[in-house]
């Protein structure tokens, strides 16, 4: 099993099939122009840069956690730039749960002193 955890719907989507109901009918080629599902025409002006406090969800490359074919547990960061590496960690199943203990313990710091 592999699981992919991405902001981009797009990615997970290819990964993981057809979405269950769609977004819109038809492609985005099809849209008319002033269509409840034309992104282009939302009416404001919209800036990555400027409008910072927007953004809710920011860019977080790809992670994939799967088995191995040696029973191992794989958690794959997509690398930002294509001629890069992928960062990898592999660890044995009976260390899954303290690592993710950890994590936990770890983000509820961090959550905790910037409260």
């Amino acid at each position: 099993m592999i699981v992919i955890v991405n902001t981009d719907q797009e990615q997970v989507a290819q990964a993981a099939g057809p979405l269950p109901v769609p977004v819109a009918e038809g492609s985005a080629d099809e849209l008319q122009p002033g269509s409840p599902f034309d992104p282009e025409d939302d009416g404001c002006e919209f800036s990555w840069i400027d409008d910072e406090e927007s953004i809710i969800v920011p860019h977080v490359d790809a992670v994939a956690v799967y088995e191995n074919t040696k029973g191992d547990i794989v958690i794959r960061q997509e690398a930002a730039d294509p001629r890069l590496d992928d960062q990898v960690v592999v660890l044995r199943p009976e260390h899954a749960r303290s690592v993710a203990a950890a994590l936990v313990q770890l983000a509820d710091a961090i959550e905790g002193s910037r409260r």
